[in-house]
């Protein structure tokens, strides 16, 4: 009888063989196997997908965002300069 879902990850291959995640993560020889068989990580479902694409989208706004912030950060500390000297 079937454990998990089907998707190819490491948890999934644990619990199929019955054994914990770290035993899974000491078996050196099984690990570099698997990494041979299936060098990604499989994203199972599409709600997964969706998920993994939309924590993406939202890394790269909040990396844009910081970079935004630091030069306008910038711009106020030249202007307080330049009125400190007024």
């Amino acid at each position: 009888m079937w454990r998990t879902d089907g998707v190819l990850i490491k948890e999934n291959l644990a619990r199929e063989a019955g054994v914990s995640h770290a035993t899974v993560h000491r078996a050196t020889t099984v690990l570099a196997e698997w990494n041979t068989h299936v060098p990604h990580p499989v994203r199972g479902t599409p709600t997964e997908r969706t998920r993994d694409d939309t924590i993406a989208a939202l890394h790269t706004q909040l990396a844009q965002a910081r970079r935004q912030a630091r030069e306008l950060q910038g711009q106020l500390d030249a202007l307080a300069t330049v009125t400190a000297h007024l």
